[in-house]
């Protein structure tokens, strides 16, 4: 016997097909940009792994060499956001 009154379980939103795509942060481009290269460097590690070193590499990485992803990532907000006006 459940718990809880069908009125108060919660009912699971229904997402839009055609809503725009979410915007990118900018340590999201650096890890499209750079898992590749952490695979190729260690070919046999497993995904949650090369996850670590990407987060590991994105903290150690210099402001100006952030500031290319901020750059990216500024944008994509700018295009999600006229988007979702429509």
């Amino acid at each position: 016997k459940s718990l809880f009154k069908p009125s108060e379980l919660k009912t699971k939103k229904i997402k839009d097909k055609n809503a725009p795509k979410k915007a990118k942060t900018s340590y999201m481009y650096f890890c499209d940009e750079m898992r590749d290269v952490v695979k190729e460097e260690n070919p046999d590690m497993k995904m949650t792994d090369i996850t670590k070193i990407l987060g590991r590499r994105w903290k150690e990485l210099s402001d100006e060499r952030k500031e290319e992803y901020v750059k990216m990532s500024v944008c994509d907000k700018k295009r999600f956001e006229e988007e979702n006006k429509e």
